[in-house]
């Protein structure tokens, strides 16, 4: 019996370091991206994506799913500009545009406070035809057991790119091709 006792705690100890090492051994960086093309110019699809005053309208964090929720603006547009938001859906959090290139792409920062998580974005616009491919893109560092949490980003984040993409689409006026 004293054996048996003696193995299965082995053995637990074995599991427990193979889901260590297995944690530790996740990537630190997980990056969701989703692309679409829609109908109109890169300088039409910058002037609204640049624009965080539009991004309640189209995106998938709207003033639709979360009617509660409040925005403060600072700024207008490109560098600099900034939306912080609070809502029983959205949650609270804020979001800051840099390295902003017209009718070439925006990047910003974005946290979600309660949370403390943290994560950098970008949407890179590239003429195709007589549309523009709008490419989101997400990443965020994770350390530690919250690495697990990287195995299901794409799937909970990628999603809610798709949903915005269709949004700045039809904010747009196109009908857009994938």
């Amino acid at each position: 019996m004293k054996k048996l006792l003696i193995g299965c705690l082995g053995l637990i100890v074995v599991l427990i370091l193979a889901g260590v090492i297995g944690v530790m051994s996740l990537p630190s960086t997980v990056v969701v991206e989703r692309s679409k093309t829609v109908d109109a110019t890169p300088e039409e699809v910058y002037a609204v994506v640049s624009d965080l005053h539009t991004w309640p309208d189209w995106t998938f964090w709207s003033k639709e799913a979360d009617p509660e929720c409040t925005w403060d603006f600072q700024g207008e547009t490109g560098d600099g500009a900034s939306m912080a938001w609070e809502g029983p859906i959205h949650g609270k959090g804020k979001l800051t545009l840099k390295n902003c290139m017209p009718g070439q792409k925006i990047e910003y920062d974005m946290v979600f406070i309660e949370e403390a998580m943290a994560s950098v974005g970008s949407m890179t616009l590239a003429a195709d035809g007589e549309g523009t491919t709008v490419t989101w893109a997400m990443s965020q560092e994770l350390e530690g057991a919250g690495k697990l949490l990287g195995l299901a980003m794409d799937s909970l984040i990628g999603p809610m790119f798709d949903q915005g993409l269709d949004g700045l689409d039809a904010h747009l006026g196109g009908q857009g091709r994938d």
